[in-house]
């Protein structure tokens, strides 16, 4: 490969074999228990934006705003399925889950199969940085307030008290 490239006459290097997602198989079981008695769910790795994506939103899950919380969900549970049935939709998920401890544990599962943590860290990162934030103009406004009038009386002179 590489002397073909740049003709330098170093020995051929295999081509890598393609790596697997986190070294896990593209796809896990996990097994629920319904009506139906107990039932395997299949779980799909992300591709690599998607994961990305999700990654990122995470914190959506944590959301006040119900709308977005469910949009995160439903892009999770999307990558499950029972048997060839996809739990992409509410309809879906109602009749194959039937609990909502089992949704949970697609949830939880899906998220855990794919690498995802889904801890405190999602809820703060965004709420932590503008905490901090307002801290650091608060501090800033105090010691503007207590130092103004100190500055303003050495200019004229005075001794500060």
């Amino acid at each position: 490969m590489l002397d073909k490239i740049f003709r330098s006459g170093l020995p051929e290097v295999p081509e890598p074999e393609a790596q697997k997602l986190f070294d896990r198989e593209q796809t896990a079981r996990i097994t629920i228990t319904t009506s139906r008695g107990t039932v395997d769910v299949t779980i799909g790795a992300f591709s690599a934006m998607t994961g990305w994506s999700i990654e990122q939103h995470a914190k959506d899950y944590y959301s006040a705003d119900d709308s977005t919380r469910q949009a995160f969900t439903n892009a999770v549970l999307s990558h499950a399925s029972i048997g060839d049935k996809p739990l992409d939709s509410d309809a879906a998920r109602n009749e194959l889950l039937e609990r909502w401890q089992n949704v949970r544990a697609v949830f939880e599962g899906v998220l855990e199969h794919n690498g995802i943590d889904l801890n405190l860290h999602y809820v703060m990162r965004d709420d932590l940085a503008a905490m901090c934030a307002n801290i650091g103009k608060s501090i800033v406004m105090y010691q503007d307030a207590v130092m103004t009038p100190l500055i303003e009386s050495l200019k004229k002179g005075e001794t500060p008290q």
